[in-house]
């Protein structure tokens, strides 16, 4: 028995069958239905992806669903829960059965076809000098280097980028490249449609604090620096219930060790558009120093993003703040 113990007396109350599943939809909505988890994507275990991609789908619809409720966004918005979740469901569910049969060739290292008892002259065969046990040894490592793609492949889910209504893809932008193996490495970027990088900020009271956790909380951010002035401006003219902004360098978030600048890709007055899930929805990397120019560039980007034609028109019911973000001490 699976549990150690044979004189354990088990009582079977009820079976079922389950199948390995492979299966994924190509839309998530209609109308007013919308719909998310196993019910559009299922898959076996393997890698480990169910349960993450089942909170994000719900972490994608929920704010959308929120600001369409609150009358600050327009009908594209919802749309783009779709067109966003779709394609990582098809991914996560061709990956995780991918590594199910990425098994075979460690489970065939083990075993020697036509011998009395194959298991045992399959690990019998590890241990020959000869050109047998070299070819065992050899096609062993190569199986275990294929499983790093199911139990060490950061990029399967942290390299994901949305394309959407919802995203403002970089005017004239390059498509992206990828330095190392899409699936194995996470690249950090603060591209429109990816997730804003993580680095450790220092907030006034000494803190450590993650750009991923001073972001969020239901709320669009406004990450600029100390030479953004323009664009925090910008955002008080505009008095919106659901922006706010971070201004890197200030006393609430130090870059002490300058990690968001290696990271953040825009220049100190360029500017990044956080959505309540992370995901950048635009940014503006050289910036400008001019208050009118950012005011109509991000209310531009701010109407586009949500499908609304006037910000004046969006209700100014502003929800409570978002409690401050428990950092950690700095020299812990």
């Amino acid at each position: 028995m699976l549990i150690g113990d044979p004189l354990v007396d088990i009582d079977i109350v009820r079976t079922s069958i389950w199948y390995v599943n492979q299966a994924y939809v190509p839309q998530y909505s209609k109308g007013r239905v919308l719909c998310g988890g196993d019910a559009v994507h299922r898959h076996p275990p393997s890698s480990g992806l169910g349960n993450n991609t089942c909170v994000q789908d719900s972490h994608n619809l929920g704010w959308k669903l929120a600001y369409a409720v609150k009358g600050w966004a327009g009908p594209k918005l919802l749309e783009s829960y779709s067109q966003e979740r779709a394609p990582v469901g098809k991914q996560i569910v061709l990956r995780a059965n991918q590594s199910r049969l990425d098994y075979a060739p460690l489970n065939a290292c083990f075993r020697v076809p036509g011998a009395e008892n194959p298991v045992a002259a399959g690990i019998a065969r590890f241990r020959d000098p000869g050109p047998d046990g070299v070819a065992a040894r050899k096609a062993a490592q190569a199986a275990l280097d294929l499983k790093q793609t199911e139990f060490n492949a950061q990029g399967t889910e942290m390299n994901q980028r949305y394309e959407s209504s919802a995203v403002i893809p970089d005017v004239g932008g390059e498509p992206e490249q990828w330095r190392r193996d899409r699936g194995l490495y996470n690249q950090p970027t603060s591209r429109p449609g990816a997730k804003i990088p993580h680095a450790w900020l220092v907030d006034r009271d000494g803190l450590r604090v993650s750009t991923l956790d001073v972001t969020g909380k239901g709320l669009f951010t406004i990450v600029t620096g100390l030479a953004g002035i323009a664009w925090k401006e910008a955002a008080l003219r505009l008095d919106l219930p659901f922006l706010r902004v971070v201004v890197t360098g200030s006393p609430e978030a130090q870059d002490l060790y300058c990690e968001w600048q290696r990271i953040r890709e825009i220049e100190e007055a360029g500017v990044l558009l956080v959505r309540p899930d992370g995901v950048v929805a635009w940014r503006n990397m050289d910036g400008t120093f001019d208050t009118g120019e950012a005011l109509d560039r991000l209310s531009a980007a701010i109407r586009r993003v949500l499908d609304v034609s006037d910000l004046s028109a969006i209700p100014r019911d502003k929800p409570q703040p978002p409690s401050k973000p428990s950092g950690t001490p700095l020299f812990a």
